[in-house]
């Protein structure tokens, strides 16, 4: 099994690590997917429409009161159709590091089986669960 890379970052191009923090992400899909209609019950897919894979990395910018999710990273911007099924998917990027926390947020009903996501290669704890 091999894992699609979709990030602009390789193991071999790494980010700049005084300015730079490198996210990595890698998400597993089932090997059967199935939706269920209105009309149709358990219709079984092909492969995962990309809006069913919801995923960002980025934090929230809090002042006066007000707050603002700012995204680095999003799942748009690497997949704009769908996902093979049984397959692993990846994302490398370089965030600029700039102090403030960052997050990870996936959709809980994302129909992967598994996924990891590390920050300067150290995997981050507390991730949101999926059903």
């Amino acid at each position: 099994n091999q894992t699609t890379n979709m990030g602009s970052c390789t193991v071999g191009g790494l980010c700049n690590e005084q300015t730079q923090d490198l996210f990595d992400l890698e998400l597993r899909t089932p090997a059967k997917y199935k939706m269920t209609y209105d009309r149709f019950p358990d219709v079984f897919m092909p492969t995962i429409s990309n809006s069913r894979i919801g995923w960002n990395f980025g934090y929230t910018n809090i002042g006066d009161g007000s707050w603002e999710l700012q995204y680095l990273l999003q799942d748009y911007n690497y997949n704009e159709h769908f996902y093979d099924l049984d397959s692993a998917y990846g994302v490398i990027e370089s965030v600029p590091k700039d102090g403030c926390e960052l997050s990870f947020n996936i959709t809980p009903t994302a129909p992967v089986e598994s996924y990891t996501v590390k920050k300067n290669s150290i995997q981050l704890e507390n991730l949101p669960e999926i059903n």
